[in-house]
């Protein structure tokens, strides 16, 4: 585990967040909508698509995401 969060550190802390930051988006943030993403894409290259979605639902009122509904109700089955 702790080769585990030593990867993921060497990986994410090399990461421009500039433009997180201009959208006033935290690091937090950031891993946030990268699981998002990586749970609601199919393939490597469905990522940028399914992150422009993400990003563009969230405008107030409209944070309608699959990946974060299936998680708050435990339900990583159904379609």
């Amino acid at each position: 585990m702790a080769q585990q969060i030593q990867a993921f550190h060497q990986n994410f802390d090399r990461l421009d967040f500039a433009r997180a930051a201009d959208a006033h988006l935290t690091r937090y943030d950031v891993l946030i909508i990268a699981s998002m993403v990586e749970r609601e894409a199919q393939l490597a290259t469905d990522r940028p698509l399914v992150a422009a979605v993400v990003y563009n639902r969230l405008a107030p009122n409209d944070a309608r995401i699959d990946a974060t509904l299936r998680y708050a109700l435990n339900d990583f089955d159904s379609r």
